[in-house]
């Protein structure tokens, strides 16, 4: 599929298949039957920008997005946290500056508070790599600042009411004292 006609469709590549444009739109214009344009292309358009040109390359880097997903406890400092991400990514030689990187809350999870990282980079070739630079550096900075990445955790509550038997058992013996 070529460049273009993504840019017709609205589609853009994050490497992950269940985000799609929220900007996505059905109408047509007449002189153009059979292409669903969506708001990026017609501001682009209305602005002078749209039928190539460097300008017009150039808007195919919104399509390219590394995401870094991380969940921090819920004690952590979740500004600092968002900081820290932004950071790392504006250090990081692939992500581009313009668009910046963007982090948002995405929510509170059974865990942890979930937050994204969206970093734009040039070629979908640097993707992998780019990610995993970006772990790498976010979970560096978080341990430096005292962040926790969280991780599941579960409380165990016993019955009190009745006494509780509990049994030392050996290494290779099973709990009636038999050899497994």
């Amino acid at each position: 599929m070529s460049d273009d006609l993504l840019d017709d469709v609205g589609i853009f590549d994050t490497g992950d298949d269940s985000h799609y444009p929220a900007d996505l739109s059905m109408s047509v214009p007449t002189e153009s039957p059979g292409t669903i344009w969506n708001s990026r292309r017609l501001a682009r358009r209305a602005e002078g920008r749209e039928g190539g040109g460097q300008d017009a390359r150039s808007n195919t880097r919104f399509r390219r997005c590394a995401q870094v997903i991380v969940g921090v406890a819920y004690e952590a400092d979740v500004d600092k946290a968002h900081e820290l991400m932004i950071e790392a990514a504006k250090e990081n030689e692939y992500v581009i500056e313009d668009p910046g990187p963007v982090v948002s809350f995405e929510g509170f999870g059974d865990n942890s508070l979930t937050l994204l990282l969206r970093a734009y980079i040039d070629t979908l070739d640097h993707r992998l790599v780019t990610v995993t630079m970006l772990h790498k550096a976010i979970n560096k900075k978080f341990k430096q600042a005292g962040i926790s990445i969280a991780f599941p955790q579960r409380d165990l509550h016993l019955n009190t009411l009745s006494p509780l038997q509990v049994e030392v058992v050996g290494a290779g013996q099973a709990p009636s004292g038999e050899v497994k």
